[in-house]
């Protein structure tokens, strides 16, 4: 069964790398000259968001040959909701955003790849 289904409670497995995921994320976005609260904020919730489905939908794939495929090719789509969600309560280029989004996350799926092994 899957946890993010309405009503089926979020466990530490799934919660714990959203939270440091997101913990990696937005000081290097903060670094990255984005300075306002609810914008650090608003990508701390869009990362926690993005993190727990992708990990849902990683949990629930067999662990075929092509897997790092996968994982790529989600994280490609997690870049591209993130930058999409922001976009709409993070002010600036849209240009700077993207290789803001694009760096915050190629860092944390290096840490989290480096951790992994």
């Amino acid at each position: 069964m899957s946890a993010l289904i309405v009503g089926t409670p979020l466990n530490a497995f799934l919660l714990l790398p959203a939270f440091l995921t997101a913990c990696v994320e937005v000081p290097l976005f903060w670094l990255c000259g984005y300075r306002k609260g609810s914008e650090c904020a608003w990508f701390f919730l869009v990362n926690c968001v993005t993190n727990l489905l992708l990990n849902e939908f990683l949990l629930g794939q067999e662990r075929p040959e092509s897997y790092l495929e996968l994982v790529l090719l989600s994280e490609c789509a997690v870049v591209a909701i993130e930058y999409t969600l922001c976009r709409y309560f993070v002010s600036g280029p849209p240009g700077r955003l993207w290789l803001t989004v694009f760096f915050t996350n190629g860092c944390s799926f290096l840490l989290g790849c480096y951790l992994s092994w």
